[in-house]
């Protein structure tokens, strides 16, 4: 899989948004293997008590349960070394990762900061521009 810089770069501005992350670093985009545990890119997180080092697993597509137990499978007993950064996940596999102990981020965030510029942006012509 190749990743675009643009999507990391994305998850990234969602991280540090967090209260405890000053900084997000990623450091290496790994080339993808048939391999169980290769990771897709790995995560530098800087907070007040230190860098957290997590190994990253990029969705692009739709990520149904079945993929999301199939992932839960392969890292076995290490899912809190790793974070899973997808379009979506829905409240049901929110859960599933969740008492898996995995972490997790998809672009929910990113589309409600989006409405909310949209929303400026139309407020600031109609308001302030005096634009119709």
């Amino acid at each position: 899989m190749i990743l675009s810089h643009d999507l990391l770069d994305l998850y990234a501005a969602v991280l540090r948004e967090l209260p405890f992350v000053e900084d997000v670093r990623f450091d290496s985009v790994f080339p993808k293997h048939v391999e169980a545990r290769t990771p897709d890119v790995s995560v530098a997180l800087h907070t007040p008590r230190g860098e957290v080092q997590l190994l990253g697993e990029v969705k692009t597509s739709y990520l149904t349960h079945s993929v999301a137990n199939g992932m839960l499978s392969r890292l076995g007993p290490e899912t809190g070394r790793w974070i899973v950064l997808a379009r979506h996940v829905g409240r049901p596999l929110g859960r599933l990762f969740r008492d898996a102990g995995l972490n997790y981020l998809d672009e929910s965030p990113l589309a409600v900061a989006a409405q909310r510029i949209s929303r400026f942006g139309t407020h600031f012509m109609k308001n302030v521009l005096r634009i119709r």
